[in-house]
C-alpha cells in the first residue's frame, strides 16, 4: 500500500478532489477512528479495574441485560468486596456458572474460583479480548 504524506492543508484537499473523496465522508471517518479508540481504551482500563477487585459471592440470578443486545450478567451478593463485572468475557465462566454457586477472586487476578455444594468446581481465567 502506498504511503501518503500531506505537507499542507492544499495537497490534502487536491488529494481528496483527485480520488473522489468528500470531506464530510474523511471528517466522520476520523470521528470514528477516535470515538472507537477512546471506547476501547474504556473498555480495557474497566479490564484493569476487575483484575484489582477482590470477591467473594453467591449467585443470586443468571440474567440478561435487555437494553444491552442481552448482554449476560450475573446477579450476586458480595461478602468481603465491591463484586465484579464480567462484561465481554468469552472463557464460557458465565454458561458454566449456576445460581447458588460461590466464587471467589483474589485481588491482582483474573482467576476465579467457582464452588458448587463446598466444593470447587472449576477456576476460570478471565478473558476479556484485552492484551
Amino acid at each position: 500500500m502506498k504511503r501518503v504524506t500531506f505537507l499542507n492543508c492544499q495537497r490534502f484537499k487536491e488529494f481528496l478532489i483527485r480520488n473522489k473523496i468528500s470531506e464530510s465522508r474523511v471528517i466522520t471517518a476520523l470521528i470514528l477512528i477516535i470515538c472507537l479508540n477512546g471506547c476501547i481504551r474504556s473498555y480495557c482500563g474497566a479490564v484493569e479495574d476487575f483484575k484489582r477487585q477482590e470477591s467473594c459471592s453467591i449467585v443470586l440470578k443468571k440474567d440478561s441485560l435487555k437494553w444491552n443486545h442481552n448482554e449476560p450478567m450475573l446477579r450476586v451478593k458480595d461478602f468481603c468486596g465491591d463484586g465484579f463485572k464480567v462484561n465481554g468475557d468469552v472463557s464460557g465462566f458465565f454458561e458454566y456458572v449456576q445460581v447458588g454457586d460461590s466464587l471467589s477472586k483474589p485481588k491482582d487476578s483474573f482467576k476465579v474460583a467457582v464452588f458448587r455444594e463446598g466444593k470447587k468446581v472449576a477456576v476460570y481465567k478471565m478473558d476479556f479480548g484485552c492484551r
